[in-house]
C-alpha cells in the first residue's frame, strides 16, 4: 500500500451513498461512469497532492457549513466530478 501522506499527499474519501446517487445513475458502460470509476480508483489508491486541493467557501448555498473543507475538481472529459472531503489545516 502506498504511503498516502508521503510528499504532502492526502487520502481521498468518497461518500458511497452520494457516489451511488450521482455516478450510479449512469449505465454501467457509460463513458462518464467508467471515467469516474477509474478516477476514483486512482484517487483512493494514490491520494491527492495538496496543491490540487481547493478551499471551499465557508457555507454552501443551502447553508451547509464548509469551513475547513476542501474540494478536488477532476475533469472527466466533458463531465465533471467534484470530490469534497474535510481536511484540517489545509
Amino acid at each position: 500500500m502506498n504511503d498516502i501522506r508521503r510528499g504532502a499527499r492526502f487520502a481521498v474519501v468518497f461518500d458511497d451513498e452520494l457516489w451511488q446517487r450521482e455516478v450510479g445513475r449512469f449505465a454501467p458502460n457509460a463513458r462518464a461512469r467508467t471515467a469516474a470509476e477509474a478516477a476514483r480508483r486512482v484517487l483512493e489508491r494514490d491520494g491527492v497532492a495538496k496543491q490540487r486541493l481547493l478551499a471551499c467557501e465557508a457555507a454552501a448555498l443551502d447553508g451547509t457549513r464548509l469551513a475547513n473543507c476542501v474540494k478536488l475538481l477532476a475533469a472527466l472529459e466533458a463531465q465533471g466530478l467534484t470530490v469534497v472531503s474535510p481536511a484540517a489545516g489545509v
